[in-house]
């Protein structure tokens, strides 16, 4: 484009760009002691500006951002894009083939690193396929430096039924007015992808609306927007369902109601996220059912945002994100279990993950969480979740056994019941393990038993109470005073009749009743040598 055309076309406040560099016009004019037309550009990069707008004293325009972010150029240095139907016809037809090779032949590398020319049948039907514009449902547009979005009707007329339209890095786009005046032409348009563009937002979002409200999809990632500004945009996109907000920087999200209300999707990944009570005011949307919060700086949740859980509840929130956070902590995940009633998780690569093996970590995950039905990307078949459920149960045995009472029970105070919340409903739904019954009546302050001399026909039955921590050496004292057996002619074992097991010998003085696996409600057995 000539000089003479290009300055026809300038105008103040168009965006611009000088190779790979972007901007917004702010000045056309003569500069003091030069000759000739320049353009004032306030550069998107403040590296790539020289001044402020000001030139040896003189201030010829203002910019937007503090620093010294603009800089003077020729018109000739300057590109201002192509409309989106000229962008559609270069990538989608062959107006310009320049560049690519002629229809019929690819060329392919041999197994040898030679070079082979191979015809591939069909190639011709699939260049004309790709020239049906008005046929053309999902168009990608990458790169192409796109402004505009042509002449009234144009668009629509070329490619009407456009449904998936990605627009990234298009960088020249100025405005959502131009994104309204593209939407407005392809009904069929539903999902729109503007990452990577720097879009102004018009005075009044809701002038908008009309066009934009087709649209059920929205990826806005990398472009440095902030959470008060998206929730400007979804005034403009009232029955949006998935949007995308990825590497944007986002550290603050503010509660908002009457926004977003049909969202049913939301990816917050590579963010700066890093407090979950702004994670919880997303709750107000009532539709949400998938959150995507991988790769932020999210740790454990605080204990006093528990208080008031209820409020804490998302009515439908049901597949999470969380891989590569801090998060460092069982709580966490067992808080997860309780409020959020999710069926899909994805928990990669956080600190709580680490000291176990990923088997292990997985099996846990799954025990703690009781409704989860993917995990990580893998499903959780209802054989892997009893298995899952049976090892948590064993591995956390001891602990539970060292925190029951005298009756069994684990005190509603104890430290194990926060740290567990699943394991006592999993002990009642499951059963606990085998060794960690016994480990648990071993723990019992007292065994009811029933004492028998079969021996001795004129010796009485007794039913007594035997600490667990009572020596065999000092029960044969306790049945010498009983029964008048001498301690050395006494040979001791016990039997659960219930069960009709074998007698078990106690034949180690030195042992307590707790070493045999005593329990209450066996039978000990007095016999003489």
């Amino acid at each position: 484009m000539s000089s003479i055309s290009i300055l026809s076309e300038l105008d103040i406040g168009r965006r611009c760009c000088c190779g790979e560099d972007y901007g917004v016009i702010r000045f056309i004019g003569d500069v003091e002691d030069s000759k000739g037309t320049w353009v004032g550009i306030e550069w998107d990069k403040v590296e790539r500006g020289k001044h402020n707008g000001s030139l040896k004293g003189k201030q010829y325009f203002i910019c937007k951002k503090e620093e010294n972010c603009a800089s003077f150029l020729r018109p000739k240095k300057l590109s201002l894009g192509m409309s989106l139907p000229e962008a559609l016809l270069h990538r989608y037809t062959n107006v310009d083939p320049e560049g690519y090779m002629e229809e019929s032949e690819r060329l392919i590398v041999g197994n040898k690193g030679g070079a082979v020319k191979v015809e591939l049948v069909g190639m011709d039907s699939v260049f004309e396929e790709r020239s049906k514009l008005c046929e053309l449902k999902i168009v990608s547009l990458i790169n192409m430096k796109i402004s505009n979005a042509g002449s009234p009707g144009e668009l629509a007329q070329l490619a009407p039924n456009i449904a998936t339209l990605e627009l990234v890095g298009n960088k020249m786009l100025p405005d959502w007015k131009t994104i309204s005046l593209i939407a407005q032409q392809l009904n069929s348009l539903t999902s729109l992808d503007l990452s990577d563009t720097n879009l102004e937002l018009p005075e009044d979002p809701l002038v908008l609306t009309p066009r934009l409200s087709q649209l059920t999809e929205l990826y806005l990632c990398s472009t440095g927007i902030s959470w008060d500004r998206v929730c400007e945009v979804s005034h403009m996109v009232p029955f949006l369902s998935k949007l995308h907000l990825c590497f944007n920087n986002i550290s603050i999200i503010t509660t908002q109601l009457k926004c977003f209300t049909s969202l049913e999707l939301l990816n917050l990944e590579e963010n700066d996220l890093c407090d979950w009570e702004h994670i919880f005011s997303l709750k107000t949307y009532p539709n949400l059912s998938t959150l995507i919060l991988n790769n932020n700086q999210l740790p454990d949740i605080p204990y006093h945002l528990v208080t008031g859980h209820e409020s804490i509840q998302f009515s439908s929130l049901s597949s999470l994100s969380l891989r590569d956070n801090m998060i460092g902590s069982w709580y966490t995940v067992d808080f997860i279990n309780s409020y959020f009633k999710l069926k899909e998780l994805r928990i990669k690569n956080n600190p709580v993950l680490s000291n176990v093996s990923s088997q292990q970590a997985r099996q846990f995950v799954i025990a703690r969480i009781a409704t989860l039905t993917i995990l990580n990307n893998s499903p959780v078949p209802l054989a892997e979740r009893i298995d899952a459920e049976r090892y948590y149960l064993s591995a956390f045995s001891r602990q539970w056994v060292e925190s029951c009472d005298e009756s069994g029970c684990v005190p509603a105070s104890h430290p194990f019941r926060r740290e567990h919340p699943r394991y006592l409903l999993l002990v009642n739904e499951i059963g606990a393990p085998a060794d960690a019954k016994a480990d648990v009546l071993k723990a019992n302050r007292f065994y009811d038993v029933t004492i028998s001399a079969p021996n001795y026909p004129n010796l009485n039955t007794l039913k007594k109470k035997l600490p667990h921590t009572l020596t065999i050496q000092k029960l044969k004292g306790v049945l010498h005073r009983l029964y008048k057996i001498d301690p050395a002619d006494q040979m001791l074992s016990y039997v659960r009749e219930e069960f009709n097991c074998p007698e078990i010998e106690m034949d180690d003085t030195l042992r307590p009743l707790s070493y045999y696996g005593m329990q209450s409600g066996y039978i000990i057995l007095v016999r003489s040598k």
